[in-house]
């Protein structure tokens, strides 16, 4: 088990340097940066706008624009593209935090599925090293949360398939992340589709007593 720990922790901080180095070199709003932090710089200065999103990415984003500001970190990049003087830091920090999360989850969803440990470190360091997360978790994109949230909804709904007890705990808190995904985007709904599918694929295929005691109860 101590290995096991240890290559997700070399992981986590692998993840973490992937998307914290070099974090405010564009002094600049980029790709849909234009959106989400003007639209989170809104809500901080309570200004009227229309967006055609949930609001829960945006909320998030100023929040950490709130928290950033606060900190004597990235003060070197600053710009007024949002409507005041912020460093590109501070709204990107918790992407990049968010982002360097979902490997983590990524891979303890693979051992959830396969039970076995090099196949969950594998699959946790690709999604380290992906393109398109790394992008994603280094601007103020909402994307990532959606991601995130979905993900955890998924592990959580599996662990309540295998849960003798506290199963309907599990499922609570699958509820609780599939219902923040979709408050991110409301394509977010497409975790919870799969939980769906998960439990019509398994009912009709044989499985263990326990798992399919679960699905029982959860049907």
């Amino acid at each position: 088990m101590g290995w096991f720990l240890l290559g997700f922790l070399a992981i986590f901080l692998a993840s973490l340097g992937l998307r914290f180095w070099g974090l405010g070199r564009f002094n600049a709003l980029v790709f849909d940066e234009v959106y989400y932090v003007k639209f989170a710089h809104n809500y901080l200065t309570h200004t009227p706008f229309f967006d055609g999103h949930p609001p829960l990415s945006k909320y998030l984003i100023a929040i950490a624009i709130w928290l950033g500001n606060q900190l004597p970190i990235g003060r070197d990049n600053v710009n007024t593209l949002a409507g005041s003087a912020l460093s590109t830091w501070s709204y990107r920090w918790l992407n990049a935090l968010t982002g360097a999360i979902v490997p983590l989850v990524v891979g303890a969803i693979a051992y959830q599925i396969s039970y076995r440990r090099g196949f969950a470190l594998i699959a946790g360091l690709l999604t380290a090293v992906d393109g398109l997360f790394l992008v994603e978790s280094r601007y103020a994109l909402n994307n990532i949360y959606l991601v995130l949230f979905g993900l955890l909804g998924q592990l959580f709904f599996l662990r309540a398939l295998r849960a003798n007890r506290r199963w309907l705990l599990w499922m609570g808190g699958a509820g609780l992340w599939f219902g923040a995904s979709a408050a991110i985007k409301w394509n977010g709904l497409w975790f919870l589709l799969g939980a769906y599918f998960a439990v019509v694929w398994g009912m009709g295929h044989s499985g263990g007593q326990e798992v399919s005691a679960a699905r029982r109860r959860i049907v």
